[in-house]
């Protein structure tokens, strides 16, 4: 008889900016499943004292699973039934950005490489010089002194191209190193041209801790992020470690199931993202894609076939001149509550001073909530710079097909109401055809991706449980008719034998009320002006959909979504919107 292996424990932690959490995996009725999870404010002392201990005691209370031995310490391995785990896994979004320049040579080679890579990471580049800034080595050496980076990223060259490109930047680097204190000597990471590699080596690991890796850019055509993503990731986190003892005593206790938020973000929609070998790009085919809006920063992730990429961003980037003018005109113009322009720059000036601050009245909300819209917006249109795949521009919106599109962060789990958070998305996205709409309510998707790499069925099962919520199918047509028309019919049966008829017009929104966790078939007509997102204009289909919390939504109100200029009947319409959905 052979012995069935144990399922394992996991524990969860996740440190934020302001928040920690603790989440509990156990296996239920043969699966994994999150067995509880709580929240504490993030504190940074030393041990399990801090944010991250009160949140493990809420933890084994509300699960009756004892997690802390009577010294405060983590009880792992399990010592019996109900008490300690196997494993813990940790990320963290907690630490300072770290400083990072970045070298490369040609604008739309290397460096865009480079660039997206970055923007992957919560890092903050204080220097970047390409090709053009060769000819000045003296004035570049000077500069990065006095940017004092922690970590060099050096990129450039392609694998089969002259073996030398970067030979008068590796001179830089060495006269940099040079003249920095050892104190404040930074990492060099290496991925460039690999006929380079021994060059680099003989001549700057004397100096510094150095790392080489895979080409950041193989051939013109390709890139390999990855393995210099992971190196960085884990750079990233022993510079936060160093600065923040109760991380480092977190850290240990995982034993290497650790990531930045960021990255376990970006893993896992890596890991959940359609295969290399069944997907064809094709009018019908969709991505997956999660964002994280969190108190700290913005995350956004995608994956569209092979290709597959994260940015990630402060929630209050440092704005000035025209930038902050046109923040507070968008944050203002999709406010869905009669304040004033100052009333709003006085709102998110006190809420930028004191991120905690939860609103408490409905224009506080509003604005909120128009803050939100802003920061998709920019995550969208900071990810198309650095990925060409991502079909976006703000004056066609998002051309992508993404399914699911997975939501978390406070800035949704803190919403009243489901439709509220799905308006939120529809229009700080404006995505377009057929998606549906998942809340990650406890907020451990992260967490997941880092679990993954150790237990694989882990994420595919909890993903597939109830921590995770359906909000609802959301169909967007994109017609060329003009407002008012009638551009789609759907024929809607649900699955307890009732059935209607529904016609959509130009420039509405429509939620169709179908039970939560019903089965519903639509068959979708569409108008020969108009494209549902089935391969062309005209094209219909039957649709089978599993209704979520606000059933099925259908977003006619053509992209880019459009706001009357006068303030009043602006917010009519915004109030008009949030009452179609419940909001």
């Amino acid at each position: 008889m052979v012995k069935q292996k144990r399922a394992s424990i996991f524990l969860g932690i996740d440190i934020g900016a302001i928040h920690s959490r603790a989440a509990l995996f156990n296996v239920d009725k043969g699966k994994y499943r999150l067995m509880g999870c709580e929240t504490a404010q993030t504190s940074t002392g030393m041990h399990l004292a801090g944010g991250a201990g009160h949140a493990m005691r809420g933890l084994q209370t509300g699960t009756a699973h004892s997690l802390l031995n009577q010294a405060g310490g983590l009880i792992m391995p399990p010592v019996r039934l109900n008490e300690g785990v196997d494993h813990m896994a940790l990320v963290a979004s907690v630490g300072e950005w770290v400083r990072c320049a970045l070298i490369g040579l040609t604008e739309d080679g290397s460096m865009a490489a480079g660039k997206a890579l970055l923007d992957s990471l919560p890092v903050k580049t204080v220097a970047e010089f390409g090709l053009a800034e060769l000819s000045e080595q003296p004035d570049v050496i000077e500069a990065l002194v006095r940017a004092q980076p922690e970590i060099v990223l050096m990129v450039g060259g392609v694998d089969a191209g002259p073996s030398n490109t970067m030979t008068p930047w590796i001179d830089a680097v060495k006269l940099m190193l040079r003249l920095t204190p050892p104190s404040k000597k930074p990492v060099v990471v290496f991925a460039g041209n690999t006929s380079q590699v021994e060059e680099i080596k003989r001549r700057l690991e004397p100096l510094v801790t150095l790392y080489t890796l895979p080409n950041l850019l193989p051939s013109f055509e390709v890139r390999n992020q990855t393995p210099t993503q992971s190196l960085l990731n884990q750079l990233i986190l022993q510079i936060w470690e160093k600065k923040l003892t109760g991380l480092s005593e977190l850290g240990k206790l995982s034993k290497g199931l650790k990531s930045t938020s960021a990255f376990a973000h970006d893993r896992i929609i890596r890991y959940i993202g359609y295969p290399d070998d069944t997907f064809e790009k094709t009018a019908q085919s969709r991505g997956v894609m999660a964002i994280n809006l969190g108190a700290g920063s913005s995350l956004l992730s995608a994956r569209f076939g092979n290709q597959s990429g994260t940015v990630v961003q402060p929630a209050w980037p440092g704005l000035s001149g025209s930038e902050l003018g046109d923040f507070l005109d968008f944050v203002f113009q999709w406010t869905a509550s009669k304040v004033s322009r100052l009333e709003t720059e006085h709102y998110v000036s006190h809420h930028i001073l004191h991120p905690t601050l939860v609103p408490e009245t409905v224009s506080e909300l509003a604005v909120s909530q128009a803050v939100a819209r802003y920061r998709m917006t920019k995550a969208l249109g900071k990810f198309s710079e650095g990925h060409g795949w991502l079909e976006y521009d703000p004056g066609i919106c998002l051309n992508n097909h993404f399914e699911p599109i997975i939501l978390g962060g406070d800035a949704f789990t803190n919403a009243s109401q489901p439709g509220q958070i799905m308006l939120m998305v529809l229009d700080g996205l404006q995505i377009r055809g057929i998606s549906t709409i998942v809340l990650d309510q406890y907020q451990i998707l992260p967490l997941l991706g880092v679990l993954g790499g150790m237990e694989p069925i882990v994420p595919i099962q909890v993903l597939a449980s109830q921590s995770f919520v359906n909000l609802g199918t959301v169909i967007v047509p994109i017609s060329r008719l003009s407002e008012g028309k009638r551009i789609l019919t759907i024929h809607v049966s649900i699955e307890d034998g009732k059935s209607y008829d529904v016609e959509i017009y130009q420039g509405t929104l429509r939620r169709l009320v179908i039970p939560a966790g019903a089965t519903a078939i639509l068959d979708i007509e569409p108008d020969q002006k108009t494209d549902v997102g089935f391969g062309g204009m005209g094209r219909g289909r039957q649709l089978k959909v599993t209704s979520g919390l606000t059933g099925v939504v259908i977003d006619a109100r053509g992209r880019p979504i459009r706001l009357p200029e006068n303030d009043d009947d602006r917010v009519a319409f915004l109030r008009q919107w949030h009452g179609v959905l419940g909001g």
